[in-house]
C-alpha cells in the first residue's frame, strides 16, 4: 500500500548479514581520489574519495522539487543526517532497539559512502570492498564490518543511475528533507533486533520454509480473506486521517479483524508472523523517518500530523492484495495508532512475545460494520 517499490536492502552486523530486495536510479557525482589505506584482506589498497559537501548543512530542501540537482553525494548526506538524528535514540521509540553504534551507508556499482557514528564520513570505490564479500550475493556489493572498523553498519544498495530517472514515487512526499533509503536501512536493522524477541522460538511461516511457496499461492487464491484484509486496513488508514470518526472506524476495524481471523483462520496463521515482525518493523522505520525531519523532541501532536501527512500523500490503495503483502501497513497504521493512545511503550513487549498490533489496537472495541 505504500508507494514503496522493492530494494535490495543490506544490513550488516558483527555477527549477521541480512538481505533484503532492489531497485532501479543515479546522476553521477565527481570526487578526487585523496587518500588509500592498506585494507585488512588481501593486502590491497583501497582509495578514499573525497566528500566535499558540508555535512552540517541539509544538502537539498525538498527532494521532488530538487530532483534534478541532486546526486548521490547529496542524497547520502540526507540520509546520514537522519540517522545521526534518530539512531542513538532509536529506544525512545522501540524498547530495547540500540542503535547508537551504527553508521549509516550507501552503494552504487561505483561508490560506497558511510556516515560514521561520530559523524566522519568515509567514501569510497565499491570495487574495493572485500571480494570475499562481494561474492555472497549476485548484487556486486556488501558492506563489511571491518569497513566501519568493527563496528555495525546498515545501509542499502542502488544503481548508478538513479538520478537519471525521473522523480522515484517511492520516496516520501510528506518528508520531503527524507531518503526512503534511510527508512529502508533502518526497517531491515529492526529484523536484525527481532531476533531477540520471544517470538524468534516461535514457528511463523517464513520464505525459507520448503512450503512456503505453496501456502503464498493458497493464502492469494482465498479472495474473501484478502478483501477482508484490504478493508480492515482501509478502516486503519481511516481512523488515522479522521480522527473525529476514529472509534466508528476501530469499530468497523475490529469487525473486519474478528471475521478475518473466525473465517479464514488457516489465513490468519500464515501471516501472523509477517503482520507482527513486518507490521512493527514498518511502524519503526515510519516512526524513525518522522523523527529524522521533525526532531526527535517533536510533540506528540506534532508526530501524529505527520503520520496523517503520510498516510493521505504516500499511502495508495493497490490493486495487488495478496495475503503478506498488507502485514506492513496494517502493522505501521496499528502503531501509529498504539502510539497515540499510550504514554509508554509498554504495548511493544506484548508484540515482542507474539501479538499482533492490530490485536492490541483493537482488544477494546466492540465490533461494529459502519453503514458509511
Amino acid at each position: 500500500m505504500k508507494k514503496r517499490s522493492i530494494y535490495v536492502s543490506l544490513t550488516i552486523t558483527l555477527s549477521a548479514l541480512v538481505i533484503a530486495a532492489c531497485s532501479p536510479k543515479s546522476k553521477t557525482v565527481s570526487s578526487e581520489e585523496s587518500t588509500t589505506s592498506e585494507p585488512k584482506t588481501g593486502g590491497k589498497k583501497t582509495s578514499s574519495l573525497k566528500f566535499t559537501l558540508d555535512k552540517n548543512k541539509p544538502p537539498y530542501e525538498d527532494l521532488k522539487k530538487d530532483w534534478d540537482s541532486v546526486n548521490f553525494d547529496k542524497y547520502f548526506l540526507m540520509g546520514a543526517q537522519q540517522a545521526w538524528k534518530t539512531w542513538p535514540h532509536a529506544e525512545e521509540i522501540w524498547q530495547g532497539a540500540d542503535y547508537s553504534k551504527y553508521g549509516y551507508a550507501l552503494s552504487t556499482e561505483t561508490y560506497t559512502w558511510i556516515a560514521y557514528p561520530d559523524k566522519k564520513i568515509e567514501k569510497m570505490y565499491s570495487k574495493d570492498l572485500p571480494k570475499d564479500i562481494r561474492e555472497k550475493v549476485e548484487i556486486p556489493i556488501l558492506f563489511y564490518k571491518d569497513t566501519l572498523k568493527g563496528k555495525d553498519i546498515a545501509g542499502t544498495i542502488e544503481k548508478d543511475n538513479y538520478f537519471d530517472q525521473p522523480y522515484q514515487d517511492t520516496q516520501y512526499e510528506a518528508l520531503p528533507k527524507s531518503t526512503v533509503h534511510f527508512a529502508i536501512s533502518s526497517h531491515e536493522m529492526f529484523h536484525g533486533f527481532q531476533g531477540s524477541w520471544e517470538t524468534s522460538g516461535q514457528k511463523y511461516k517464513n520464505i525459507m520454509d520448503s512450503d512456503y511457496q505453496e501456502s503464498l499461492e493458497k493464502s492469494n487464491e482465498d479472495k474473501e480473506a484478502r478483501k477482508i484484509r484490504a478493508n480492515l486496513m482501509e478502516s486503519l488508514r481511516k481512523a488515522i486521517v479522521f480522527p473525529e470518526k476514529e472509534k466508528e472506524y476501530l469499530e468497523t476495524a475490529k469487525y473486519w479483524n474478528t471475521k478475518y481471523q473466525t473465517e479464514h483462520s488457516e489465513d490468519a496463521e500464515f501471516v501472523k508472523g509477517s503482520d507482527i515482525h513486518e507490521g512493527s518493523a514498518r511502524y519503526f522505520d515510519d516512526a524513525m523517518s518522522v523523527r529524522s525531519v521533525l526532531g526527535m523532541d517533536a510533540s506528540k501532536d506534532e508526530i501524529f500530523k505527520a503520520y496523517q501527512k503520510m498516510v493521505t500523500l504516500d499511502f495508495k490503495e493497490e490493486k495487488d492484495i495478496r495475503g503478506p503483502d498488507k502485514a506492513y501497513e496494517l502493522g505501521g497504521f496499528a502503531g501509529m495508532l498504539l502510539e497515540k493512545h499510550n504514554d509508554n511503550l509498554d504495548w511493544q513487549e506484548r508484540v515482542q512475545k507474539g501479538e499482533r498490533l492490530i490485536d492490541i489496537l483493537l482488544e477494546d472495541y466492540e465490533a461494529k460494520l459502519s453503514t458509511e
